[in-house]
């Protein structure tokens, strides 16, 4: 079938595609002793049985495989399993045979969760990330930025290309490198002239497409975070790498969820899971993690 196209990081190839993803564990009365209840979730449209293997604290491993079938009343399937002691690891298709194209939501790991130190809120711990990456002076002063991402799809590697210029000027391109780098979609924007196309073809442009291209126009979406239309929460802190980050949740204007994890000491941010509808008219978690800052 032909592409799906979704503006920035919303964009996938392909019709049939399976992301499976372990969505949560709980334990009975708050109890391992008494069993855990896990909970996976189908993400796209393709459906098959899910591999899984749960890992306790004790070094108990089981994997085991539940069939097709628990995908027929919707994309949910929450099973109770009989665990003795904590569960350590919930990790799907352990073995990597399934098609999955997302593996970023395969494993649940248990982390350990830790009271918040007095006087820091969701605000400053943003305010603090904006500081580290240079101060809201510098950010300000930044109008242009080329951005070049390489990431595989589906086994197929492509390379995203954005060009920004503020205020209202905005290029994407994604380039197949195994098709002659063919282009296969290019967005610009110039001022209120929005251009589509796929494969060379124009398509239309949506009311959704405009705003998505709005949100390009943010170089730091964080300077966006303290507005009133942004709703923030500070949950707790947890190790990311062996360092502990406060893992702040962001809902934006149109709904959208995040949780943005930042290193408590430095203030930069090392994690983002963030939530994106997909071509199922559902809603797909993908993981992003930063290393390895430089100064500009």
């Amino acid at each position: 079938g032909s592409p799906s196209l979704f503006v920035g990081d919303r964009m996938f190839f392909g019709n049939d595609r399976l992301d499976q993803g372990v969505k949560d564990v709980k334990y009975v009365d708050n109890d391992p002793a008494k069993g855990a209840l896990i909970t996976l979730e189908n993400l796209d449209q393709m459906a098959l049985p899910a591999i899984v293997r749960v890992s306790e604290a004790g070094g108990k491993d089981s994997t085991f495989t539940l069939p097709v079938e628990i995908w027929q009343r919707g994309g949910t399937w929450t099973f109770a399993y009989p665990s003795t002691g904590k569960i350590t690891n919930v990790t799907l298709d352990p073995d990597h045979v399934l098609p999955d194209y997302n593996a970023s939501n395969n494993v649940w790991q248990e982390v350990e969760k830790k009271p918040v130190p007095a006087g820091v809120t969701a605000q400053s711990v943003i305010e603090h990330y904006i500081q580290a990456i240079g101060g809201k002076e510098k950010l300000d002063a930044i109008k242009d930025m080329t951005t070049e991402t390489t990431r595989s799809i589906q086994g197929q590697r492509i390379i995203v290309h954005r060009e920004y210029l503020l205020p209202d000027k905005f290029k994407l391109e994604v380039v197949v490198p195994d098709m002659n780098n063919q282009v296969v979609t290019r967005v610009v924007m110039n001022g209120d002239s929005v251009v589509m196309q796929q494969m060379g073809q124009d398509i239309p442009v949506t009311d959704d497409a405009r705003e998505a291209l709005k949100e390009e126009m943010h170089l730091f979406p964080e300077q966006q975070y303290l507005g009133a239309d942004y709703k923030l929460s500070l949950e707790y802190s947890e190790a990311v790498g062996g360092k502990d980050a406060y893992v702040v949740q962001v809902t934006d204007p149109h709904g959208n969820v995040s949780s943005e994890y930042y290193d408590a000491t430095t203030g930069l941010k090392v994690q983002e899971t963030a939530e994106h509808a997909n071509t199922a008219g559902g809603v797909s978690k993908a993981t992003t993690t930063y290393s390895d800052y430089h100064d500009v």
